[in-house]
């Protein structure tokens, strides 16, 4: 399985979604950052450093 994006989720530039990766609604991931198998709920934001999660946006 490859990976499952959200409804509004934005990837940067190089960035790499590896397989079973599941990206929640509204999630943005920075450029060049290689973004581990898991779930990543609603709004969050993934930084520069490979897994580590910054906050998770709140809803409007």
């Amino acid at each position: 399985m490859g990976a499952i994006l959200g409804d509004n989720a934005k990837l940067g530039c190089n960035s790499v979604t590896n397989p079973g990766v599941i990206l929640g609604r509204g999630s943005l991931v920075y450029p060049c950052v290689s973004v581990s198998a898991g779930y990543y709920p609603a709004k969050t934001v993934i930084s520069m450093r490979p897994k580590d999660v910054l906050s998770i946006r709140a809803a409007k």
